[in-house]
C-alpha cells in the first residue's frame, strides 16, 4: 500500500521501490490468502509502473492480477483490477478492450463494491465516450466519478476527475468553467500531498489563463 501511495503522489521511483519489496516478500498465490496479497502487491506496482510510464508492464501485472483474483473468486478486488486494467489499456490506445473492461468493473463494484474502483470505471468510459464523439456521455460519466470520489473523501481521485471535465470544458469553449475545476482539482491535489500532480493542475492553469 505504501508504494500506491508513494505512486499516487507522481514518486514512481519510491512507489516501485516499495512494491518490488513487497512482491519479493509475497508468498506464491497457492491459496486464497497468498493470492490476495499477491495480486495486490502487483496491482500497486501497475500504478508505479503506470506513472514512470512503463504502460505496457503496468498492463501485464494488471492481467496477471485479475486472473489470480478470478480464479480465487475474489469479486470485489478483481472488479478494482479491471478498472485500473482499463485505466492503462486506454492509455494504450486499445479503447474498445478499456471500454468493454470498465463496463464490467462498473457492473461488478456497483454490485458489490468497491466504490472506490467504480469511480476509476467511471472516469475511463467518460475517456471512451469523448474518443467516440460522444461528448454529453463522457460529461455524465465524469460527473458520476467526481461525484463517487467526492462522497469517499478521496481528494487525489476527484482531482484527476476534475483534470478530465477541465480538458472537456476547454473543448467546449467554456473556458471559465475549466478555470474552475483546475483550480479546484489543484487544491485537491495539495492536499492529496500529490506535488507532481498539482504542478501539472497548475501549469494548465497558465496555459489556459494565456490563451484567454
Amino acid at each position: 500500500m505504501t508504494g500506491l501511495v508513494w505512486a499516487s503522489r507522481g514518486d514512481w521511483q519510491r512507489g516501485l521501490e516499495h512494491c518490488g519489496r513487497s512482491l519479493s516478500r509475497s508468498p506464491d498465490p497457492i491459496n486464497t490468502a497468498c493470492c490476495l496479497a499477491f495480486a495486490c502487491c502487483l496491482a500497486f506496482a501497475s500504478q508505479a509502473e503506470r506513472e514512470k510510464g512503463d504502460l505496457e508492464k503496468s498492463v501485464q501485472d494488471l492481467k496477471q492480477a485479475t486472473a489470480l483474483m478470478t480464479d480465487h473468486r475474489l469479486l470485489p478486488m478483481k472488479g478494482w483490477a479491471m478498472a485500473w486494467l482499463a485505466e492503462a489499456l486506454f492509455e494504450t490506445g486499445r479503447h474498445a478492450d478499456a471500454r468493454k473492461l470498465a463496463e464490467e468493473s462498473l457492473e461488478i463494484c456497483l454490485r458489490v463494491g468497491p466504490p472506490f474502483a467504480a469511480g476509476i470505471a467511471q472516469r475511463v468510459l467518460g475517456r471512451v465516450a469523448l474518443t467516440e464523439g460522444r461528448s454529453t456521455d463522457g460529461r455524465a460519466f465524469f460527473e458520476q466519478s467526481l461525484s463517487t470520489f467526492e462522497s469517499l473523501g478521496s481528494e487525489f481521485e476527484a482531482g484527476r476527475t476534475g483534470i478530465e471535465l477541465a480538458r472537456l470544458s476547454r473543448s467546449e469553449g467554456d473556458s471559465s468553467t475549466a478555470a474552475d475545476y483546475l483550480s479546484r482539482a489543484l487544491g485537491r491535489f495539495e492536499i492529496a500531498g500529490a506535488p507532481v500532480y498539482a504542478e501539472r493542475a497548475a501549469a494548465a492553469a497558465g496555459h489556459l489563463e494565456t490563451r484567454t
